[in-house]
C-alpha cells in the first residue's frame, strides 16, 4: 500500500502551497514564519501573488495538476498572498504586484532576494509554456 501523502503537499511532488490569511496582522511577521517552515521542510521559499479576477492567475492555478507544472514547482514552498490585499502594504519589502501572477524568490528569513518572475515570461498560460520559465527560475537560473 502506498504512503500516504504528507499533509500541505499538492500533488505528490516535493511541493506545499500556503496561504497568509488576508487579517494577518504583521506581513512581514508571516513570511519571516513561513521561510522558517519552508527551510525545515527542505523546501525553497516563494510568494506568488495573485488575485481572483485575474484569469492568467486561474490558468496558472488550473494547470498545476499538468506532470510538467509539477516538476517546475518541486522542492518550492508557495506562499501565496491576494494581490488586492497585499499590493499597498508591500513598501520597503522589494515586491510588487504590478503584474501578475508574480513570484518572488525569498531567503530563510522570510525576505526577498530581489529575483521575481511574473507571467510575462512565457506566452499562452498553458503548461508546455509556463512550465519551462518556471521550472528555470525555481532552479535558480536568471530571469
Amino acid at each position: 500500500e502506498p504512503a500516504p501523502e504528507a499533509a500541505g503537499h499538492e500533488g505528490g511532488k516535493n511541493f506545499t502551497v500556503v496561504d497568509v490569511p488576508n487579517d494577518a496582522p504583521d506581513l512581514k511577521a508571516a513570511l519571516a514564519a513561513e521561510a522558517k517552515k519552508a527551510t525545515e521542510a527542505g523546501q525553497k521559499p516563494y510568494v506568488e501573488f495573485w488575485a481572483s479576477w485575474c484569469g492568467p492567475c486561474n490558468e496558472l492555478a488550473d494547470s498545476m495538476s499538468d506532470d510538467r507544472m509539477k516538476e517546475a514547482f518541486e522542492g518550492v514552498y508557495l506562499i501565496k498572498l491576494d494581490a488586492d490585499v497585499w499590493g499597498s502594504k508591500l513598501e520597503g519589502m522589494d515586491m510588487s504586484t504590478a503584474s501578475i501572477p508574480a513570484f518572488y524568490e525569498l531567503d530563510a528569513e522570510g525576505k526577498s532576494t530581489g529575483r521575481s518572475i511574473t507571467g510575462g515570461a512565457w506566452a499562452e498560460n498553458i503548461p508546455e509554456n509556463m512550465a519551462p520559465p518556471l521550472k528555470a527560475y525555481f532552479a535558480g537560473e536568471k530571469t
